[in-house]
């Protein structure tokens, strides 16, 4: 149960994670670098008239927020564009609370690149790609990373018989 609990949305992006966690009740904090999604989601906002929830610009391995302040950080298809991992999860140990989570999902680059294929035929626009920055970071490297700042208790992929996203849930 989230409700009344501040969680962290790292690299939101337009704000649909964002949105599902507050709609649970949850007191989130929004924020990604990129400013054509924050835009995006600021006008979702307008739209629904929701004005408790205010994302803003700032980087993942420099996170404005005091120690100890949130109950959980999410961060959802976004690792595999962060440069600094080791920094990024620094950040997000330093500002959960003891005994806070993280999950974070990140996708199977391999087998989601065979996918591209169907997914422009489905309509798609996979050249958006082209346009962010990637590294390649395997299920290993980042699960090593993190148990360098936390307890990893649940690894998984969506579907399991066909792993397109991975998913971590750590404890501080």
């Amino acid at each position: 149960n989230i409700k009344g609990k501040r969680v962290v949305d790292v690299g939101c992006e337009a704000g649909y994670v964002s949105l599902r966690i507050f709609g649970k009740g949850a007191r989130v904090i929004s924020f990604d670098i990129c400013e054509p999604a924050l835009k995006a989601f600021e006008k979702k906002l307008m739209k629904k008239s929701i004005r408790d929830l205010k994302p803003f610009l700032a980087l993942s391995q420099n996170m404005p927020l005091k120690n100890n302040s949130v109950d959980a950080v999410v961060c959802t298809e976004g690792v595999e564009h962060m440069p600094d991992l080791d920094s990024v999860f620094r950040e997000c140990q330093r500002i959960l609370k003891p005994g806070g989570k993280i999950v974070i999902t990140f996708p199977n680059e391999n087998l989601r690149k065979l996918l591209y294929p169907f997914a422009r035929i489905a309509g798609v626009n996979t050249e958006v790609e082209k346009h962010v920055t990637l590294f390649e970071y395997s299920l290993g490297e980042i699960k090593s990373r993190l148990r360098k700042k936390f307890r990893l208790i649940k690894s998984y992929s969506i579907p399991w018989y066909f792993p397109i996203t991975r998913v971590l849930v750590c404890r501080k």
